[in-house]
């Protein structure tokens, strides 16, 4: 199940802390226990969305709204949260494919023309999470195409974007925060299964009613550990301190760790000739063997591509061409066996 619509949410949460600081002190919020929210509704294309919009707008002639955007290294999903003046929460959602931030840039700038013209309002404000490093207001998404990979802030139209009111984040810091949101509202299993114990629990559903875990806990700091696989390997960590009075504070740390190189195999490994031929198959195949390969250049839809492409190379009788046209039901069988070796 995905979690883009629960992360955009935990995202554009975000906008009250753009509107409210006013230092680099984080502002806590407290969510209003009468908000009601409504499914979201996810659109095609931007026509459907304005028309979606213009209907809201004569049945909700108060309301406010705030945009939420996040950038992944092959779509970005825009997901505009209304609340009208019964304090319910109604999310429209439209996703695109982009490779360079030219693109990015123009499509805000006419959609932004749109909706103002439409609805006559502009959004209280914005944060994008983002797939690559963050510094100040500018960032540079990493799979972006090479010279059209950099933001800034400003370059954004300030119809959608305000002035002041938009914030820049780490796609896995938004990540993190979306998690946080769903464990201390305890819907974390609805979202996600346990990889290994049926009642494992993470460090989000740690109960500290109990006086000896809260001092145990107070000496430590917890860490969850936060991956997302897609055009790439993002990487995020959740730290948890625990106070004496049962509270817990949790503070998101995005990384970019899955541009860390693999390192090299060891010589005296049962597996060194398939280890070593498989790291150079996979750096010609994404570098042209310029350069080494990353840990994301394997945990990600491509790299698992090319990796059951090399393992393809070991079968008798190769050809080159796609996996699904190669593989016979026999062959499958055989590629199974050789993963699993």
């Amino acid at each position: 199940m995905s979690l883009a619509p629960s992360l955009l949410l935990a995202a554009s949460g975000l906008v009250y802390w753009a509107i409210n600081s006013r230092s680099s002190t984080r502002k806590k919020v407290v969510k209003d226990k009468t908000t009601q929210t409504t499914p979201t509704v996810v659109l095609n294309d931007t026509q459907a969305l304005i028309n979606k919009l213009v209907e809201y707008k004569k049945q909700n002639p108060a309301f406010t709204y705030v945009i939420g955007v996040d950038v992944g290294a092959t779509n970005f999903r825009t997901a505009f949260i209304f609340t009208n003046s019964n304090n319910v929460n109604s999310t429209f959602e439209i996703k695109l494919q982009c490779r360079n931030m030219n693109f990015f840039r123009n499509f805000y700038a006419e959609l932004g023309e749109q909706i103002v013209k439409s609805i006559g309002v502009k959004p209280l404000s914005s944060v994008l999470a983002l797939a690559g490093p963050i510094k100040g207001d500018c960032v540079e998404i990493t799979n972006y195409d090479e010279g059209a990979r950099e933001l800034f802030v400003s370059e954004l139209t300030d119809l959608l974007f305000p002035r002041g009111k938009t914030k820049f984040i780490n796609d896995l810091e938004a990540a993190c925060y979306g998690i946080i949101s769903l464990g201390v509202e305890k819907k974390l299993n609805d979202f996600m299964a346990s990889l290994w114990l049926p009642n494992e629990k993470s460090n989000l559903s740690v109960d500290l009613a109990d006086v000896s875990c809260k001092i145990i806990l107070c000496m430590l700091t917890l860490l969850d550990a936060v991956l997302s696989m897609g055009t790439g390997l993002g990487v995020g960590i959740i730290q948890f301190s625990p106070s004496f009075e049962g509270r817990i504070k949790y503070k998101p740390l995005a990384l970019e760790a899955g541009h860390c190189l693999i390192p090299f195999p060891a010589s005296g490994s049962a597996f060194y000739d398939r280890d070593v031929a498989r790291l150079r198959y996979l750096s010609k195949k994404l570098y042209n063997s310029k350069y080494g390969v990353e840990y994301e250049d394997i945990c990600s839809g491509r790299g698992l591509q090319y990796c059951y492409e090399f393992e393809l190379t070991q079968l008798p009788n190769y050809k080159e061409g796609d996996i699904l046209d190669i593989l016979s039901p026999g062959e499958s069988m055989l590629l199974f066996d050789l993963l699993t070796k």
